[in-house]
């Protein structure tokens, strides 16, 4: 066989750095703002709701689709009042066991929340929370704080 000179392999290189320069640029996947609510519940339908039994399903999608609504896209979210709002908008609209299913599944849904808002991928960001807000609300049951995520930021 004939050696191969020191140039042989540049080619190979070549094709190995354009393939990792394709990965690692974003495809552009990016939503407009009117439709943050639909990709959070179908980012609830497809995680957490898998978890939860018949009527708890039911239940926090019917939750997150108030929070949403009372949330809506001002920043950064202050989870407290977010879901004080929330409470007063159904108060008169759901049985009493709807605060009792909510309170049961509230560790895994603010957990979502954690995950899955600051992922959305807005043209323009505006959905942030700061986890202290979480842990008032949650009793320093919630994961650590990660940082504010701050709308402009990403």
């Amino acid at each position: 066989m004939v050696k191969q000179g020191r140039f042989a392999k540049s080619s190979k290189l070549k094709q190995i750095k354009q393939i990792r320069r394709r990965m690692h640029h974003p495809a552009g996947r990016v939503i407009q703002p009117d439709q943050f609510k639909e990709f959070v519940l179908v980012r609830y339908g497809l995680t957490l709701k898998k978890k939860y039994h018949d009527s708890d399903k039911e239940t926090m999608q019917r939750f997150l689709m108030e929070l949403l609504d009372v949330a809506g896209t001002t920043s950064p979210w202050q989870l407290n009042r977010i879901v004080a709002e929330t409470f007063q908008n159904i108060n008169v609209r759901v049985p009493y066991q709807f605060y009792q299913r909510v309170l049961l599944n509230w560790e895994p849904f603010v957990q979502f929340l954690n995950k899955e808002i600051p992922a959305v991928p807005l043209k323009k960001p505006s959905w942030p929370f700061r986890s202290t807000d979480c842990r008032r609300l949650n009793r320093d049951r919630c994961p650590p704080a990660r940082g504010e995520y701050v709308a402009g930021n990403g």
